[in-house]
């Protein structure tokens, strides 16, 4: 929901690169969009976007949901996305072995 946090996610990503040696399946997750945006949701689906080029060669892609914990908007949609991710995942991994 805020910039700053946005403007570390490549960081981040290194991190988990470098402590996995591959990378997890994960989402990015606009959340508290019952506030004042700070990021727009067309912004956060080019970040998105952006982020899948740079995950797509170990088998996923980082998809984008906007949530509201407050108000429970999209809570359950996204733990269920991340799960199919994780799924696909596992699955491709499967399949090349």
């Amino acid at each position: 929901s805020r910039r700053e946090t946005m403007m570390k996610l490549d960081h981040w990503l290194r991190e988990l690169f470098r402590i996995t040696n591959r990378g997890i399946p994960f989402l990015l997750v606009g959340n508290k969009i019952d506030k004042k945006r700070e990021i727009s949701p067309e912004e956060g689906k080019r970040l998105a976007e952006n982020l899948s080029r740079q995950t797509t060669h170990v088998g996923f892609t980082v998809q984008y949901i906007e949530t509201s914990a407050k108000d429970g908007i999209n809570i359950q949609e996204a733990f269920v996305e991340l799960v199919k991710q994780i799924l696909l995942y596992e699955e491709r991994k499967f399949a090349r072995h």
